[in-house]
């Protein structure tokens, strides 16, 4: 038989079964018969945008670790200082980004200063080319159009090619809007990634507000 007393759930020999804290009950031991979900994501790292930062790098040797095989990386109210600036993106290790010409990527472009959707690629490059947008409006308009959602698949393999998959929304100068997707790997089972960079194509870099949230994906 158990009692109910202030804000805890114990039996009849005084063992606490649970404690209840804010209408949350954490057990003592797993109940059983009952599963506990495991969550979608998992935050590791929050990144904010400085004023006249020109590149920005999350993730590190103590957040993309073997513990998943995804990360996701949420870039949200970028905004860019001049206009018609191109916001890029590369893969980091240790902090370091990786620029050697080891990027491949195809983008498909959906714009609506254009009736149809363009498609490009990208071989052996030092990035991945306008990952985020291009062409993206300075100030405060650009701030409900840029953001995007980042996959990294594997990055810590030495087998396999390492893949990223970027979904991107962001307005220009005219001022159109568009969206875009990009697939990209780095054709080397050698390269590591523990990071990924975004970087401005003008040197007086990003606006302050924005972030870049990094989760680990189960």
């Amino acid at each position: 038989m158990s009692v109910v007393r202030v804000n805890q759930i114990q039996d009849t020999s005084t063992n606490v079964a649970a404690n209840i804290s804010g209408g949350v009950v954490t057990f003592t031991n797993p109940p059983v018969g009952v599963t506990v979900p495991v969550p979608y994501r998992v935050l590791l790292e929050t990144v904010n945008i400085s004023e006249g930062n020109n590149n920005k790098i999350i993730g590190s040797s103590s957040t993309i670790t073997s513990a998943y095989d995804t990360y996701q990386v949420e870039i949200n109210y970028i905004r860019a200082v001049t206009i018609n600036t191109h916001i890029s993106a590369r893969a980091a290790f240790n902090g370091s980004p990786i620029t050697s010409t080891v990027y491949d990527s195809t983008r498909l472009r959906n714009y609506n200063g254009a009736d149809a959707p363009s498609g490009f690629k990208y071989v052996s490059q030092n990035n991945f080319p306008f990952a985020i947008g291009e062409s993206v409006i300075a100030g405060s308009n650009a701030e409900y159009y840029c953001r995007s959602t980042v996959n990294i698949y594997n990055p810590l393999s030495t087998v396999m090619d390492k893949y990223f998959q970027f979904d991107s929304m962001y307005s220009d100068s005219a001022p159109f809007f568009g969206r875009q997707q990009i697939t990209g790997r780095i054709q080397s089972a050698s390269v590591v990634v523990n990071g990924l960079v975004i970087f401005t194509s003008t040197a007086a870099g990003f606006k302050a507000g924005g972030t870049m949230k990094l989760y680990g994906v189960n």
